[in-house]
């Protein structure tokens, strides 16, 4: 009963805004969900007091005043479908806590979950990073989520597919924060000039019979963490450290970065390479010295200079050749600690 509700509120406040136009009346509630008044008022002062701004008014019914701090799946859907978003909307699935989001969205793929199905947990008990590292994602702190998708491709064209949703992630975040966010390579969102981290993308694709069955995007941003272990404070960073003002609701962050994505989608699929131009302009991994510690533990150590069309980084070694790095523990001067 608690979610018909929020998603008739949610409807509303998007649809009608404020004022008596934005109220959903008790008794339209009560018979749509075959219920007493009463009924519908104890639910609805359930909601307030897990701290959902509910305003009632007589003769005029319920309605979100704000939108809340919670995630709760029917604010997100209808936060999406006012930001553009109409094929994530369609499937949105929201945890309280989870082992992790890319965890719950495998399971969803293994139970036929649908293409542009989305997962988003208030708090992970096992979120993890790349290399299988730990990844710190406590309560209410931050955006936690991950993306199934179903495009009908080879394995081998969705190579870029890190750079891509990372480019979509930097490029909304960038336009509601105003903060100079770039990107990585391959998957760290960093805020300039610190070079601190803000967030990563975690891909994982399934193949059945060597064909691509889905794939899995996990996005982790760092939203509302005012401290950090002891050894992350040098290397991590959050939007609320770096003062920025529109860092609640965070569903709205979440709707912004999920409709550039999707926008963008259809030219990712057809194969269209404009965004990696404009990724390449946002890496801060370029025309910077590297080291890059390969799968068999070897140093290559360089320069940056460009990012090949399948997405290898390319490196001006010491001596005057290129290479091309497909993987390896990047470290660049400059971010995250490395001088």
């Amino acid at each position: 009963m608690k979610n018909t509700i929020l998603d008739a509120l949610a409807d509303n406040y998007f649809s009608s805004g404020v004022g008596h136009a934005g109220f959903v009346s008790g008794a339209d509630l009560s018979v749509a969900l075959g219920v007493t008044r009463a009924a519908i008022s104890k639910t609805v002062g359930q909601l307030v007091a897990a701290g959902y701004p509910i305003e009632s008014q007589k003769h005029y019914g319920y309605r979100l005043t704000h939108l809340p701090e919670q995630l709760s799946a029917p604010i997100i859907r209808y936060a999406l479908i006012a930001a553009g978003s109409l094929q994530f909307a369609d499937s949105v699935t929201c945890l309280v806590t989870v082992d992790s989001t890319n965890l719950a969205a495998r399971r969803g793929a293994e139970q036929g979950a649908a293409d542009f199905s989305l997962f988003v947990a208030e708090e992970q008990s096992a979120g993890r990073g790349r290399r299988g590292r730990n990844w710190r994602s406590a309560s209410g702190e931050g955006l936690w989520f991950s993306l199934l998708l179903r495009p009908t491709l080879l394995p081998e064209k969705l190579a870029t597919i890190t750079l891509f949703a990372g480019y979509c992630v930097a490029e909304a975040l960038r336009e509601q924060t105003g903060l100079d966010i770039q990107l990585k390579w391959p998957n760290d969102l960093v805020v300039m000039p610190s070079g601190r981290k803000l967030g990563g993308i975690l891909t994982e694709t399934i193949l059945e019979e060597n064909l691509v069955s889905a794939v899995i995007i996990g996005i982790g941003i760092n939203v509302k963490t005012t401290e950090f272990p002891a050894d992350l404070q040098a290397i991590a960073t959050s939007l609320a450290i770096e003062k920025v003002d529109s860092v609640s609701p965070r569903v709205l962050l979440l709707s912004g970065m999920l409709a550039n994505l999707e926008n963008r989608w259809p030219a990712f699929v057809t194969g269209q390479s404009d965004w990696l131009e404009a990724y390449r302009k946002i890496c801060a991994t370029l025309n910077r010295p590297v080291v890059i510690a390969d799968a068999l533990g070897r140093e290559i150590t360089g320069q940056a200079i460009s990012i090949a069309p399948e997405g290898d980084l390319i490196v001006e070694r010491t001596d005057g050749t290129n290479q091309a790095i497909t993987a390896g523990e990047v470290s660049v001067r400059g971010l995250l600690g490395y001088v």
